[in-house]
């Protein structure tokens, strides 16, 4: 979708934000899934600041484009960023200290209080935006995550196989196909409840 001033926002499935520009800032709220932004030059003077605002705080863009994603529970929110040009500054709403910045080919992931150790952008960070998930030693309970916004019903994995690693490159399109290629390459099972509800269980 393009916003007024010419950025492009980019949502990913189970999304859901707002959109508010007005004189002092340019504001997408994120409140639950995956957008992908390339902010295009503000054209007001003074120009605004774009901001991506979630629930634990504020990422400004600094000329760049970037993906800004809500993990964690809604008792433990997180918020992951990754930079894929140009660069960013987060403020974690409760941090006593000044913004983080992270630059291109970075990643990281903040709560209310401190942004995490910033690590290499990942190389499965925007596969979907191609409508694919790019797994390289990811654990399974991740891949899961990854998998169940793409599908109806509940999908729930024993803890117990959560951090098995996975390699592999998914068409996120069919969701159901990718279960039955975990189930023929891995030791798990599908062990389907209801229409809808898959429990993912050891062999």
């Amino acid at each position: 979708m393009n916003l007024p001033d010419g950025t492009q926002l980019v949502l990913n499935t189970d999304t859901a934000i707002d959109v508010r520009f007005d004189d002092g800032a340019r504001l997408v709220a994120l409140h639950a899934g995956e957008i992908h932004v390339a902010t295009a030059h503000d054209g007001a003077v003074p120009a605004r600041p774009f901001l991506v605002r979630s629930s634990n705080g504020a990422v400004r863009a600094l000329g760049t484009h970037f993906s800004v994603r809500h993990l964690g529970s809604v008792l433990a929110p997180r918020t992951q960023v990754s930079v894929s040009e140009g660069a960013v500054e987060i403020q974690p709403s409760q941090a006593s200290g000044g913004a983080r910045r992270v630059g291109a080919g970075q990643q990281g992931s903040f709560d209310d209080r401190a942004v995490s150790a910033l690590a290499p952008l990942a190389p499965h960070a925007a596969g979907w935006l191609q409508g694919v998930l790019i797994a390289e030693r990811m654990p399974l309970g991740e891949v899961l995550d990854h998998v169940a916004r793409y599908r109806y019903g509940v999908l729930r994995c024993d803890p117990a196989l959560a951090a098995m690693p996975v390699d592999g490159i998914f068409q996120l399109n069919d969701p159901d196909n990718i279960l039955l290629l975990l189930q023929r390459s891995l030791p798990i099972r599908l062990v389907r409840r209801t229409r809808y509800w898959i429990s993912v269980e050891a062999v």
